[in-house]
């Protein structure tokens, strides 16, 4: 058989297999059955004796007790030879040897009329049909579940028969020839994971055996010819190789119940574990069904991890679902992820009204792997109620910096939200105003000046109120400086260190104030002042040999600028 020929064949078996949709597909095929027992009775038709003579008959031969015969049946190595040619699990085709015995359940005596002795004896003759067959045998079984399969078996055979026998066991009326029986049969398998299994059965058989021409030598008998053909019922019993359910079942079982994960994942274990399989190739097309239909059972998952409210896993699967191309599960994911987004919202509402700004803020880290859909705007506006609360608790506590920059990123996030702050910016500003008059109080000038360009800065239309200030502060700076030195060097004469006019040392701009100190000693000058900003400013004055000053001005014991004098 060619190539081309052998696949056509093999695709023709395997439309008729999905047309009869077996449950076990991806079976293993029947191998080999190294023997079978058959053990039965059979009926010879009540005309099955022909004599010499219409007058004449057999008494008692027309009674079903003396037309049962025995039947026994031994058939040896049926292998699937048609399986080497065509791979196919569908029907199973073995080809055997079997030899047969049929005999008659009692010995009928024969008619007074008749002669009774065996020639040359007086041994007594009687009537005891016997057929001893040797056969070749075809059987095609079709597997329909785990358990039971249905078998159709032709034998055809040469025969020999003898009709009379005598106690000693001598035959007579003898003849060979050709016969021919069809079976069919119902057979359990026990043991169904074991590679060779034990099957029990019942099958029916009718046989054609006619002979015609006897072999009577000794002119014995009126009977000219008997019909062995009958009918009969057997029990069977057998050790067969195959028929084994594979994990292509239990895919295919999975598939059946929608559960398409699972299908996919045994379908590719079948070809993985069976690639000599016959029916790999459909296993590759229930994965390209499986990846088909898979995205409908990710929505029916995320619908039920919606209802037990693990939003995480049902927000995977609903992303896994969007893949489709079908609008009306479309449809349905959009209606899932709503509901998604209704809870979102719901918990975002509930942690903010409550002041839960913190576990908001972390919700919403949190469920930004959700990646739900057109929710980036709602994000946007959470967050910038969360950065408007924080900058209001700063703005009470008088820590402008800390507010400016969390009103700052509110409004990034939300422009509208814009006149909601202007009342706090106001506050701010004249904080900052006041943070600039206790400077000037304290006599800090550099301080007074920060704070008011700071306030002009987040409200300029307050700039009316800060420029003549600004100016002034400005203008008067240098006198301050010099009012400051006198006082330093008025009250402070004992404590003046003269720096050398060739110092190796060299002040950078950073460096803290004990860094200052360990080089140049205490100051001739110290003043210090703490806004209501949490900001520490100090102002140190040394004096050098050639009777200059230097001016170091620290911010939060660093050091952020150096004048000399």
């Amino acid at each position: 058989m060619t190539f081309t020929g052998r696949l056509y064949a093999q695709n023709f078996v395997y439309k008729i297999a999905d047309f009869f949709q077996n449950p076990i597909e991806y079976r293993k095929p029947f191998g080999v059955t190294p023997f079978e027992i058959k053990a039965g009775g059979h009926l010879l038709g009540a005309a099955a004796i022909r004599f010499d003579s219409t007058e004449t008959a057999l008494e008692g031969f027309d009674q079903l007790l003396n037309r049962y015969i025995h039947n026994l049946e031994v058939d040896l190595v049926k292998y699937n030879l048609l399986g080497l040619l065509i791979p196919q699990n569908f029907m199973d085709f073995q080809t055997g040897l079997g030899f047969k015995y049929k005999s008659s359940l009692i010995n009928q005596g024969l008619p007074e009329a008749w002669l009774q002795y065996a020639p040359g004896t007086k041994e007594q003759l009687y009537f005891a049909p016997r057929l001893i067959e040797a056969n070749i045998n075809q059987s095609l079984a079709f597997q329909w579940s785990k358990h039971f399969y249905n078998y159709v078996q032709f034998n055809i055979g040469r025969a020999y028969t003898s009709v009379y026998r005598t106690r000693p066991g001598d035959r007579f009326l003898t003849q060979d020839g050709w016969t021919f029986s069809v079976t069919t049969g119902l057979k359990f398998l026990s043991n169904i994971n074991f590679n060779f299994k034990e099957a029990y059965g019942i099958e029916l058989q009718y046989q054609i055996a006619r002979f015609d021409d006897l072999s009577d030598r000794h002119n014995l008998s009126p009977i000219k010819n008997v019909d062995f053909s009958s009918f009969g019922i057997s029990l069977t019993f057998s050790m067969i190789n195959g028929g084994n359910p594979t994990q292509g079942d239990v895919a295919k079982a999975l598939f059946r119940q929608s559960d398409y994960i699972a299908a996919k994942a045994n379908f590719r274990d079948f070809i993985k574990n069976e690639p000599a399989h016959p029916r790999l190739f459909k296993a590759h097309q229930m994965i390209d069904k499986c990846d088909e239909l898979v995205v409908y059972q990710y929505a029916e998952l995320a619908d039920h991890f919606i209802e037990a409210k693990n939003f995480s896993k049902a927000s995977q699967y609903l992303e896994m679902a969007g893949k489709s191309s079908d609008s009306t599960l479309l449809n349905r994911i959009d209606s899932s992820y709503q509901q998604i987004v209704s809870w979102w919202q719901e918990t975002l509402d509930s942690l903010i009204l409550s002041s839960s700004i913190n576990r908001a803020e972390k919700f919403l880290k949190e469920t930004e792997r959700l990646k739900l859909p057109q929710t980036e705007d709602l994000k946007k506006l959470y967050l910038s109620e969360i950065y408007l609360y924080r900058g209001v608790v700063f703005t009470d506590y008088q820590i402008w910096d800390k507010a400016l920059y969390f009103f700052d990123l509110s409004v990034q996030h939300n422009p509208a939200i814009r006149e909601r702050i202007e009342p706090y910016l106001s506050k701010i500003a004249y904080g900052y105003i006041q943070d600039a008059n206790l400077s000037v109080d304290h006599k800090n000038v550099e301080l007074a000046l920060e704070s008011l360009r700071q306030a002009t800065e987040i409200r300029p239309e307050i700039l009316f109120l800060t420029r003549e200030h600004i100016e002034t502060l400005e203008q008067g700076i240098q006198y301050l400086k010099e009012q400051a030195a006198i006082e330093k060097l008025r009250n402070a004469v004992e404590e003046v260190r003269s720096i050398p006019v060739q110092s190796g040392f060299s002040p950078q701009i950073g460096m803290t104030c004990e860094q200052i100190q360990a080089e140049l000693g205490r100051p001739s000058y110290k003043k210090s002042l703490n806004t209501a900003g949490n900001q520490a400013y100090e102002l140190w004055i040394y004096q050098t040999e050639d009777a200059k000053e230097i001016f170091f001005y620290f911010k939060n014991s660093v050091l952020s600028k150096i004048e000399k004098l």
